[in-house]
């Protein structure tokens, strides 16, 4: 029987000259890109996990939009990890966080994040966000 393994994560989004951005991280490998994710200890909801993970992948803070925006699997660790993905409004992006000796991070559009992903899941993800969405959620109404 495989392990299945919760998982949540962020997509951080900032709007640039009203241009969608995301902020991809490196893998720990350094050869591909990803969101910033990690498992759901427990004691921890999905949004503080992902919360928690833009900030010790990348350095981000900022607010996530409450609902999910969707969901993507892939094979890790001999099993399956389940990702619930949130949309991140950024609000800050520090020069310092936990793991920047690791980890790179890039601000790129929605098109240049295809030849990066490590999943395609995620990239059909991430291609369902759109300036019409962003600015119909709360979130990003005063941008």
């Amino acid at each position: 029987m495989s392990m299945i393994y919760e998982q949540a994560a962020a997509i951080p989004v900032r709007l640039v000259a009203q241009k969608i951005q995301i902020l991809l991280v490196q893998t720990r490998s350094g050869n591909k890109w990803t969101i910033p994710k990690g498992i759901i200890d427990s004691g921890f909801t999905a949004q503080e996990t992902a919360l928690a993970e833009a900030y010790e992948e990348a350095g981000l803070k900022g607010a996530l939009h409450p609902e999910i925006f969707g969901t993507f699997s892939y094979a890790k660790w001999q099993g399956t990890c389940k990702v619930q993905v949130y949309l991140m409004k950024v609000d800050e992006a520090l020069s310092h966080w936990p793991e920047r000796y690791f980890r790179d991070r890039k601000w790129v559009n929605i098109e240049q994040s295809d030849q990066m992903l490590k999943y395609p899941a995620l990239s059909e993800l991430i291609h369902k966000i759109n300036i019409n969405l962003l600015l119909s959620l709360r979130l990003w109404r005063e941008m």
